[in-house]
C-alpha cells in the first residue's frame, strides 16, 4: 500500500474496497469519517508505504497521520476530531519493551551510506529499497512520514557519509539532519516532528 500526497477521503476509500476484497463474505468494513474530521482534514495529504501490516494497524497509522481519533464502533470504525490530549503511551513513545522491528534495526547494518543534498523523500526511497535487498526475508522496513514531518523538512536537505553502520543508527542521524523524531511500533518506523 503506498500512498503520496493523499487525500484522507481517498484512503479511506481504498481501504474500504481493500477490505470487502479480501473479507470472504465481501461485506468489508463500513468506515465514517464524520463531519468535523472531514473539516480538519481536507487540506492534510497523507504519505506512507506499508506492507504485510494489519488493517487495524493501516488504520492507527491513517488516524495519526491525519490527527484523528479512532473509534470501533460494532458497525463500523469511526474517524473523528482528536478529542483532548492524552499523555501518549509508552510503546508510543519509544519507551519500554523492544519490539522486533527494534531488534531488526539493531541487527540490519548498512554496510555504505552516501548521501549528498538528499530530501527526505529520497532518503527514505533510498533506504527502504536497500533495506530490502539486505532483509533475509525480502521484506525491508515500512516507514510512516507523518505530514507534519514532511512539512517540516520539505526545505532540509540531508548530507550523509557512514560505513558499516546499524540502521536503528542510520535512522536517529537521518531524523536528527531533518529535525524530527524517529520512533518505532510493532510494524513501522515514524518520522515526526520533534515535540
Amino acid at each position: 500500500m503506498n500512498f503520496r500526497d493523499a487525500a484522507l477521503e481517498d484512503v479511506i476509500g481504498f481501504l474500504r474496497v481493500r477490505s470487502r476484497e479480501l473479507d470472504p463474505e465481501g461485506q468489508g468494513v463500513n468506515f465514517i469519517l464524520t463531519r468535523a474530521a472531514m473539516e480538519t482534514s481536507r487540506e492534510k495529504k497523507l504519505t506512507f508505504q506499508l506492507s504485510n501490516v494489519p488493517l487495524s494497524d493501516v488504520l492507527r497509522y491513517v488516524a495519526d497521520l491525519a490527527e484523528l481519533d479512532l473509534r470501533v464502533e460494532e458497525q463500523a470504525v469511526v474517524l473523528d476530531v482528536a478529542q483532548k490530549e492524552s499523555p501518549e503511551p509508552a510503546e508510543k513513545q519509544g519507551i519500554g519493551a523492544r519490539t522486533p522491528l527494534q531488534a531488526k534495526l539493531e541487527s540490519m547494518v548498512l554496510p555504505k551510506l552516501d548521501l549528498r543534498d538528499a530530501s527526505l523523500e529520497e532518503t527514505i526511497g533510498f533506504l527502504r529499497v536497500r533495506l530490502r535487498e539486505l532483509d533475509p526475508g525480502k521484506q525491508g522496513v515500512n516507514f510512516v512520514i507523518t505530514s507534519a514531518a514532511m512539512e517540516a523538512a520539505r526545505e532540509k536537505t540531508i548530507t550523509l557519509q557512514l560505513s558499516n553502520v546499524p540502521l536503528s543508527e542510520v535512522l536517529r542521524h537521518v531524523a536528527d539532519l531533518a529535525g524530527l523524531q524517529v520512533r518505532t511500533d510493532q510494524h513501522a518506523v515514524v518520522l515526526d516532528v520533534r515535540q
